[in-house]
């Protein structure tokens, strides 16, 4: 089975979220880890954790480190990162300037503060970019590198999601079953951030069904996913994708993994019957005539 382009042999679909995630792009090639970090915190809890920069150039480098809140603002998953009072006082950064050396890397030590954070979801970043010491650096996503922070805050909100859209084409032939899920967060609008990973049950009937976790999607967003799934299928089958209790369905003829190559042989043997007995049919009238006549 595979979602997106991650292959999972054992057959368990794996979302990948990786449309919403930093690009580790920079002007010196900073990487950090992990790229996301997603914990839960109970009331007035201080909980400490951490994240890796690497500097893998040739060359010194100062990396500068900030906290700041971040939003989607499209159904493709872009972010957009913002300063926000309670993130700078509830995500408090050992360090804020760094000077790394060649090839040379550093840990940074970060606490999460959930007297000081909103409750709920909260949605952060740990951005590291590059610069001059003491300069005031100016940066698009695009030319930083970071860590997501995806923290759940005390007792965690309600959500829900429905299936928005559903496509497939009709007849599939190749390694495996495809289709697109428009999946859509219907949770209010309001002004905190919301934003969760909905439960995704694909099924492909009457063969099986598999529950996985979704993109993360804000409040009032779509995202589009993508399902592929391997497997040896030959007919007609139904796809279902459901969430949060909404489905739909679609009727597909598929032909695929070894189906591909076998079904095209059978046909061509069929009709190879087919014609023979025609043939044979055609023949044997006369053969009786013959018979007749001596």
């Amino acid at each position: 089975m595979r979602l997106f382009a991650i292959g999972i042999s054992s057959g368990i679909v794996a979302i990948a979220i990786s449309l919403f995630l930093i690009s580790p792009v920079s002007a010196t090639s900073i990487s950090i880890a992990p790229l996301t970090y997603q914990t839960a915190l109970e009331a007035s809890e201080n909980q400490k954790g951490y994240v890796d920069i690497l500097n893998p150039e040739a060359s010194e480098t100062t990396v500068h480190l900030k906290a700041q809140a971040f939003r989607q603002i499209d159904n493709q998953g872009s972010l957009q990162f913002y300063d926000d009072a309670a993130i700078a006082e509830g995500v408090k950064l050992d360090l804020t300037d760094i000077t790394l050396g060649p090839n040379e890397g550093v840990r940074v030590y970060f606490l999460l503060d959930a007297s000081a954070l909103p409750s709920g979801d909260v949605f952060a970043a740990i951005l590291a970019s590059t610069g001059e010491a003491g300069e005031n650096i100016v940066t698009v996503p695009s030319a930083q590198v970071g860590t997501l922070l995806l923290l759940t805050n005390g007792t965690p909100p309600e959500h829900h999601a429905t299936v928005s859209g559903f496509s497939a084409d009709w007849l599939q032939i190749g390694t495996g079953v495809k289709a697109q899920i428009d999946v859509s967060n219907t949770d209010p609008v309001a002004g905190q951030a919301l934003g969760f990973m909905p439960k995704i049950q694909f099924g492909i009937n009457p063969y099986h069904k598999q529950t996985v976790d979704g993109p993360l999607i804000f409040s009032g967003r779509s995202r589009v996913v993508e399902y592929i799934q391997t497997g040896n299928y030959f007919g007609p089958v139904m796809l279902e994708a459901t969430v949060n209790g909404s489905s739909q369905t679609r009727f597909i003829f598929a032909v695929t993994g070894f189906w591909q190559w076998l079904a095209p042989l059978l046909a061509i043997g069929l009709i190879s019957l087919i014609v023979l007995g025609i043939y044979w049919l055609k023949k044997r009238p006369l053969k009786q005539r013959r018979k007749q006549r001596s």
